[in-house]
């Protein structure tokens, strides 16, 4: 059986407790202190949030006909328990030639 990782908003919601339990020992709730959590957040999360949103990007370009081609593939999956992640690139595996239609989303914007 897959093990799942705690949902984001768990661990987010743990996040920002203890930094206002640090906040509220250390008697400051000013919001110098308390940005904190932001920084925090990002340095855990923020990576992680960006590769999600480039592979919901990616999935929500693709078209109804790569959708129906991907279909029969898709039907023998376990979709409720694949992250978006595992969906995409099992598609990908399928139909290697989608990655010539996103190739446009698959590059970084510089920064």
């Amino acid at each position: 059986m897959k093990q799942h990782a705690a949902p984001v908003e768990q661990l987010v919601g743990r996040l920002a407790g203890e930094v206002a339990v640090e906040a509220l020992k250390a008697g400051d709730t000013r919001a110098r202190f308390l940005e904190r959590y932001p920084a925090e957040w990002r340095h855990r999360f923020g990576k992680e949030m960006a590769q999600s949103y480039r592979i919901k990007e990616l999935l929500q370009a693709f078209d109804d006909n790569s959708w129906n081609c991907s279909a029969a593939l898709l039907a023998h999956l376990d979709t409720k328990s694949l992250t978006a992640k595992e969906i995409l690139l099992a598609v990908l595996k399928d139909d290697p030639g989608l990655l010539l239609e996103l190739r446009h989303l698959l590059v970084r914007n510089p920064a």
